[in-house]
């Protein structure tokens, strides 16, 4: 009885503190000045849009939204946190030097090991599903199922927009193939993942 009341009380504690701190991502942003213009991502994928998050509580406040660029490699690695499913999206482009299409690759599980820089691809990874093979479930491109477009590009400012889609291919079940489609809109000199974006 004393345990059931103190696990109920736990339960109503971590549910008040998740509603005070927002857990989940805060409710759409309704400024009618804001204009999502830059340094936002946006796929579909299975059937739903998805999009980072302003991710709050439990120490971690941050957009969902991360980008990494390697001089060296000409490279870029766009990382995505998404609230529902929980996933992780990244997209590898390599050799970037202008605008123009990089065509998407197919890649394994040896590929997502160092060394790398070595492909363009694209990976979505579920953070709370471990698939048959004992890796967490994900799924990776396919080659020749179209590639990545770059629109934009100022190497100088840190400038990258384009549209990507590619086929998706799941290594612990290949037959279980899925599409995704979509657009990044990206600007260095701007980006800030600790600063909450006016749209969200």
């Amino acid at each position: 009885m004393h345990l059931t009341m103190k696990l109920t009380t736990l339960l109503l504690l971590v549910t008040l503190f998740c509603v005070t701190t927002s857990c989940k991502k805060d409710d759409d942003n309704n400024d009618p000045d804001c204009v999502k213009e830059e340094n936002y991502f946006t796929a579909e994928f299975d059937g739903q849009i998805l999009e980072p998050y302003w991710r709050t509580g439990f120490g971690t406040t941050r957009y969902t939204f991360g980008v990494n660029r390697d001089n060296q490699y000409n490279a870029w690695v766009l990382s995505v946190r998404i609230e529902e499913p929980d996933i992780y999206i990244y997209i590898w482009i390599i050799d970037v030097n202008g605008v123009g299409f990089y065509p998407i690759e197919y890649v394994t599980y040896d590929d997502l090991m160092p060394p790398l820089y070595q492909k363009n691809y694209v990976q979505i990874e579920y953070t709370d599903i471990i698939a048959d093979d004992g890796y967490p479930f994900m799924y990776l491109s396919m080659e020749n199922t179209s590639g990545i477009d770059i629109t934009s590009y100022d190497s100088s400012k840190g400038v990258l927009v384009g549209t990507f889609t590619c086929g998706l291919y799941a290594p612990s079940n290949p037959n279980d193939i899925k599409q995704i489609s979509g657009e990044f809109n990206i600007n260095m000199t701007t980006y800030d993942p600790y600063t909450k974006p006016c749209w969200l």
